[in-house]
């Protein structure tokens, strides 16, 4: 297996990869908890292990299972098994502890998560934990030179994203006025601003003593977050709900 001597490099994450090359399949984790924002190439990552030991990998997040857990244990044949975390429920995440707590010999488990919070303690404590570092402005410039888009962009993944749209230029001074109208909400409503740290410390854009890291970060991800909202409601994916009038 050629692929299996090459080292690839994901841009912006050499010292994640520096220590994933330092694996061999007899040594690689079964339980494994990859740790990033939305967009910095976790799936990569994952494709890149599958080649690199030659194992097939298998998403299941949407089919989580005790008999599926049960299968898994009776498979012979060696597998990565993939889970994202935020796409799954406290009942399936406690029936995934089982697997991870003992996983069998021939299964690997990769765990995606954009922050440590959204998963139990007791996962994390069982998995090898892996965290993407932070992207620069200055790494981001080698995937685009559009300022408006690194404005905004956190990851790679966004700069995709963002660079597919058509009109960004309208859809950011529209989610400009959804980032105005939310802090105008947040003042006059501690409920409202209770539950956007909530989500802000979710996907990692508070730490964990609920404080502000960067307001131009926490801006810049509700912007792509209400750009993504918009264009889902231009698809008819998404309606509008009027709240008191507005």
């Amino acid at each position: 297996n050629e692929y299996g001597k090459m080292s690839v490099n994901i841009i912006g994450q050499e010292k994640l990869m520096n220590e994933i090359n330092t694996y061999t399949l007899s040594t690689l984790p079964h339980s494994v908890l990859l740790v990033g924002k939305k967009g910095c190439g976790k799936y990569m990552l994952v494709h890149y292990l599958s080649k690199k030991f030659n194992l097939e990998f298998k998403d299941i997040t949407d089919i989580i299972s005790l008999d599926l857990i049960n299968d898994i244990y009776l498979n012979p044949i060696p597998l990565i098994y993939v889970i994202a975390i935020e796409r799954i429920s406290v009942k399936e995440e406690n029936a995934l502890l089982k697997l991870v707590e003992e996983p069998p010999k021939n299964a690997f488990i990769i765990i995606l998560a954009e922050n440590k919070s959204q998963v139990l303690p007791t996962i994390i404590n069982r998995c090898q934990v892996f965290i993407y570092s932070e992207y620069n402005k200055e790494t981001l410039k080698l995937f685009t030179l559009d300022e408006n888009i690194l404005n905004i962009a956190q990851t790679p993944g966004d700069i995709t994203k963002l660079t597919e749209v058509k009109d960004l230029n309208n859809y950011l001074d529209l989610a400009n006025k959804i980032y105005d109208r939310i802090e105008i909400y947040v003042r006059k409503d501690t409920n409202i601003k209770n539950r956007i740290e909530e989500h802000c410390l979710e996907y990692g854009y508070l730490n964990e003593n609920g404080i502000n890291k960067n307001k131009k970060t926490n801006r810049a991800a509700l912007l792509v977050k209400a750009i993504e909202t918009q264009m889902a409601i231009d698809r008819g994916e998404l309606k509008v709900v009027k709240v008191d009038g507005e």
